[in-house]
């Protein structure tokens, strides 16, 4: 599925798997500038920065959970969250205070 992509292993990253992409090989109008991608299990999480036509940032997360057929193919299920400049701010917020609210329950137990 990533296979000849950003996501391939051809990419060169450092110790902070931090991957910072090449993008002659883009064709669309959306050019990535900057990604990070966390691995966990069988499912792997890329924040991407991007640039839009009229050259504005934003971000997208993905979620791409390897998964396994009955006939042993491996496939991969994606979804995606575009976030947008008008709405980092609140995002962060939030994203925030819920991380507070779970570490807060967590301490309780």
């Amino acid at each position: 599925m990533f296979k000849n992509n950003k996501y391939s292993n051809n990419n060169k990253k450092n110790n902070n798997n931090k991957t910072f992409h090449n993008n002659k090989h883009n064709n669309n109008n959306n050019k990535d500038v900057y990604s990070k991608v966390i691995r966990s299990g069988n499912r792997t999480y890329f924040f991407d920065v991007k640039k839009n036509r009229v050259n504005e940032l934003y971000i997208t997360i993905t979620e791409s959970k390897k998964q396994h057929s009955s006939n042993h193919a491996v496939n991969y299920k994606k979804y995606k969250l575009h976030l947008y400049k008008e709405d980092f701010s609140k995002f962060k917020d939030y994203l925030m205070e819920v991380l507070d609210f779970i570490n807060k329950e967590s301490q309780k137990k």
